[in-house]
């Protein structure tokens, strides 16, 4: 069975639109077409804030939106047009290969 490999967390201005850009390698350094990747970003809901603040529980204000995107021909993905305090790359999978998580 094949290994993937990725590594990424990235922080983004939260006010503006931004990029993710990932390329899937595996163990021979060859792209891979067609993996999964399923990305999490994560950000402030503000309207709840404004509207329960002070009186809310820790990480309450936390939300979170989930997406798949898969890798092109030449292995690599690309997410535009996001906003939020942080991406994490939650999985990565393609058959044939170890699944990353």
């Amino acid at each position: 069975m094949g290994k993937l490999s990725a590594d990424a967390g990235i922080n983004f201005s939260r006010k503006s639109a931004n990029e993710f850009y990932a390329r899937v390698m595996d163990q021979n350094g060859e792209p891979v077409v067609g993996a999964r990747l399923e990305l999490r970003l994560s950000g402030v809901d503000t309207d709840k804030v404004l509207a329960k603040f002070p009186h809310m529980n820790m990480g309450e204000e936390q939300k979170h939106w989930t997406n798949m995107v898969y890798s092109d021909a030449d292995g690599w993905v690309r997410l535009k047009g996001i906003a939020g305090h942080y991406l994490d790359v939650w999985s990565i999978s393609k058959e044939g290969y170890c699944r990353i998580s």
